[in-house]
């Protein structure tokens, strides 16, 4: 769905809290291996103009690969290229003048280990470095663990460069153990730097950049920062971010505690005041209309409600859904958790969480990032349902099964629309269970509808596996017809829903679980990184 752009209208402002960003670009890291669509290496060990030690090698696991759905940039002690270490270095293909520019990592922790994410321009408009500029989104050094800074480099060429920066900016975390988002929001006029959505600097770009040194290679205010500018990622040994050296040995380095970056997603934003005019394709593009990242330290009771009870659901299920309590449900680790517990609870043994969005939407494309649970009689769920009964109690008004899984069965998902009536005159159509290869409780994967007036289309890890036509009447053909038009009942809002249910229909007549056997289940937990919805 990537397309080809004619035109771009956008507004960019400061004081961007209360702007609209839209994601335009993103790699999530779910895939078996670096997508070089997006990426490429840089390799060399020549000290990369700052004395430091590695050699960076090109598309070799032991450096770079993608694991548990992250990117993992790895320092080894080993000789290769004339070098003590090896690492990874990879820019993104694709360049952006101008957006919001946002990483979510987890950092080494080492002597001398110096990872960064940071930005560099696609051409050297302006001249050689730094003349063309650089910004450095987050440098850290592997000896202090609860320090970054942001930098821009600008103002000439060296030796006649400057740079502007936050120097070392002390947190109260240890970046090393836990994930955190480091951003930058640049525009026309300023540059701001952002830890876990806390701006801590900003520089103004809105004046002429040059240093006062040497030739002055801008004319206009702004410059260089007004050209397309790429992302890199890599983790560097020693150099002069460490001042002149001696730098770490291998025999010390053999002791580092941590010698890996981890990259759960890369995205780009842009802020968007009109709609984005296409060519080359017969699909306007997605846009990003509503979202939920998980980022903050509860359930953002604005966005989502619950649901609450224990009387089976309709489906003889097992559990207690209870009213946001943290034991079923809570953000952590930048993710929403639903945990499943053994009980007594109101009458029933097991307690679980079933939410629904507060919002409803008719169209678009619904993604989720989740990672399944695993056990016995475990039913994890991420579906939709009507936010109006217009065409009569279920399954009349319709409900789209975006993705529902066993737990004990690993590597099958489904996906299905139920319709037709109202119970018992209902019908469904749907995938039934599709065989993946790989194991849906180990991982993040992605699971996505695509749903339109002509077709639903479901999607994991963005490849398609069902379609299911609606423009046609979807009367079962028993009982009273509900519809009087083709596509009804998809063609009226819909909320999103996920839940983790414990026994039920889905698994078949029973019996269920029981506690003595829940309490040697695997893993109880459904984990949902994000939750987007795209309108066209």
């Amino acid at each position: 769905m990537i397309a080809k752009y004619i035109l771009i209208l956008c507004a960019f402002t400061i004081g961007t809290s209360m702007a609209n960003w839209q994601m335009v670009w993103q790699d999530e890291f779910n895939g078996g291996h670096l997508d070089q669509n997006h990426w490429e290496f840089e390799t060399g060990g020549g000290g990369w103009g700052n004395n430091e030690l590695e050699f960076y090698t090109a598309n070799r696991s032991q450096n770079v690969r993608v694991e548990n759905g992250h990117l993992v940039i790895d320092v080894r002690v080993e000789s290769y290229g004339g070098r003590d270490f090896t690492s990874g270095r990879i820019h993104s293909k694709q360049a952006w003048a101008y957006g919001k520019f946002e990483a979510r990592a987890r950092l080494p922790s080492g002597h001398h280990l110096w990872p960064a994410i940071w930005m560099f321009p696609r051409d050297s408009k302006y001249g050689p470095w730094a003349a063309s500029g650089e910004i450095d989104i987050m440098e850290y050094r592997g000896d202090v663990h609860d320090k970054i800074e942001g930098t821009i480099h600008y103002g000439g060429q060296w030796p006649n460069n400057i740079y502007t920066g936050s120097g070392p900016h002390h947190f109260n975390v240890d970046f090393s153990k836990d994930f955190h988002n480091f951003a930058v929001e640049w525009d026309t006029k300023e540059i701001r730097w952002y830890m876990d959505g806390n701006k801590y600097f900003s520089v103004n770009i809105d004046r002429n950049m040059w240093s006062g040194k040497g030739n002055n290679p801008y004319n206009k205010n702004g410059q260089p920062f007004d050209q397309p500018f790429r992302w890199i990622l890599n983790v560097a040994v020693g150099g002069n971010f460490f001042g002149p050296g001696p730098y770490v040995t291998p025999d010390q380095a053999r002791h580092w505690q941590k010698h890996t970056m981890e990259i759960d997603y890369v995205r780009v934003f842009l802020l968007f005041s009109t709609l984005v005019l296409l060519a080359g394709t017969t699909q306007a593009e997605w846009r990003l209309v509503w979202q939920d990242e998980f980022n903050g330290n509860h359930v953002d009771l604005s966005q989502w409600g619950f649901e609450v009870g224990g009387n089976g659901w309709g489906n003889n299920e097992l559990e207690f859904y209870t009213y946001n309590r943290t034991e079923n449900a809570r953000i952590e680790n930048g993710n929403l958790v639903i945990d499943v517990h053994v009980e007594d609870y109101r009458e029933r043994q097991f307690t679980s969480a079933r939410m629904h969005t507060k919002q409803a939407w008719k169209y678009g494309r619904f993604e989720i990032r989740a990672r399944m649970p695993n056990g016995h009689n475990l039913w994890p769920a991420i579906w939709m349902m009507p936010l109006e009964s217009i065409y009569g109690i279920w399954a009349a008004s319709g409900e789209v099964d975006i993705a529902e899984f066993r737990g004990d069965i690993l590597d099958k998902i489904e996906g299905t629309a139920h319709y037709g009536g109202t119970w018992p005159n209902n019908i469904y159509s749907g995938s039934g269970p599709r065989s993946f290869n790989v194991n849906f409780s180990q991982d993040f994967h992605t699971f996505a509808l695509e749903w339109d007036h002509k077709q639903l289309r479901w999607y994991m890890d963005n490849q398609q596996y069902f379609s299911f036509d609606i423009d046609r009447m979807l009367w079962s053909g028993k009982g009273a017809n509900p519809y009087t038009k083709n596509g009804q009942p998809f063609d009226q809002p819909f909320y999103l829903m996920l839940n983790v249910a414990v026994g039920g229909n889905f698994f078949g007549p029973g019996p269920y679980v029981t506690p003595d056997q829940a309490r040697q289940w695997p893993k109880h937990t459904f984990e949902i990184d994000y939750v987007r919805v795209y309108q066209q």
